[in-house]
């Protein structure tokens, strides 16, 4: 590939071009294994399952097509590397309690619990490996009532 090809293409045209080639665009599941490696992650050949919170796509394409397009493969191996590294970050910036509330595709919501200054560090654009990854967030403080109603929780009930 000449350098003025490379220009020309999108970073996902250049990444697909990277990891297929010039060969079929499809990935049937005998191949997966050697893409996930190419891709840099080998981990992600487990997550393709249908219970998985985003990889149910393609799992559910293996199954119908026996196939997954390159592009969705490539795609799809970029989000998840985008949350392994939001993961990462928010692990190492409030501990390793925090937990995933809710995912799906490419949104997620974490539970996690810190020092106002980690919380004012994301607030103010945090420093995520790859801040433009991320298009949007949201930083939330608990609510008196969630307070109150985890309090209560907690508390034994009277005879």
């Amino acid at each position: 590939m000449s350098i003025f090809s490379r220009q020309t293409l999108t970073p996902m045209e250049y990444l697909v071009q990277h990891i297929f080639g010039e060969q079929d665009q499809r990935l049937g599941h005998e191949h997966l294994d050697e893409k996930c490696h190419a891709f840099g992650h080998p981990e992600y050949l487990n997550r393709v399952s249908a219970s998985h919170p985003t990889a149910y796509t393609l799992a559910a394409a293996l199954s119908r097509d026996g196939f997954i397009k390159a592009e969705s493969s490539c795609s799809w191996c970029v989000e998840e590397t985008r949350f392994d590294a939001l993961k990462a970050y928010l692990e190492s910036a409030f501990g390793p309690d925090g937990v995933v509330m809710e995912r799906q595709n490419d949104f997620c919501r974490f539970k996690v619990r810190g020092p106002p200054t980690a919380v004012q560090d994301v607030r103010l654009g945090g420093k995520c490996q790859d801040p433009d990854a991320h298009s949007e967030y949201s930083v939330s403080q608990m609510t008196l009532e969630q307070i109150f109603n985890s309090f209560a929780s907690q508390q034994e009930e009277e005879p």
